[in-house]
């Protein structure tokens, strides 16, 4: 591991820079250990939340991505969290992206879930295909 990797996760000091991080790195198991398993996540119990989002993942990875890049943003939605901060991951390659608000009190990680309108300054990169965590709702 280069001394660059091992600097940065020196200063990861809260959950939530931790998680970012581990998106960031595509890293599944790392999410996994670092979320409660008594809470939930997207109004799913933490393991269900974690299979599915592991999915979402191997999406990025499948199209070719070794990391994703973070933009923040805020949600736009009457229907949820509007004016809610939030972060964009776009596929370093692929451009495929994904819009979560991570809910968050003292660095702690409360809740996360996907944005449906949400509202970045991204770079102007073409955005590919939205991934999804949640897909049930995609299949009607």
């Amino acid at each position: 591991m280069s001394s660059h990797i091992n600097q940065e996760l020196k200063d990861l000091k809260t959950q939530q820079e931790g998680l970012v991080y581990y998106i960031r790195h595509l890293d599944i198991e790392m999410i996994d250990s670092l979320l409660d398993n008594d809470k939930t996540y997207q109004d799913f119990p933490k393991y269900l939340f974690v299979q599915k989002f592991g999915h979402a993942l191997d999406r990025f990875i499948k199209a070719g991505d070794t990391h994703l890049n973070v933009y923040t943003g805020t949600c736009n939605s009457d229907l949820c969290s509007k004016g809610c901060g939030g972060n964009r991951f776009i596929g370093n390659t692929s451009g495929l992206y994904m819009d979560l608000i991570i809910k968050v009190k003292q660095g702690t990680v409360l809740d996360v879930y996907e944005c449906h309108q949400f509202s970045t300054i991204s770079p102007k990169k073409t955005l590919a295909q939205k991934v999804w965590i949640d897909t049930t709702d995609l299949l009607i």
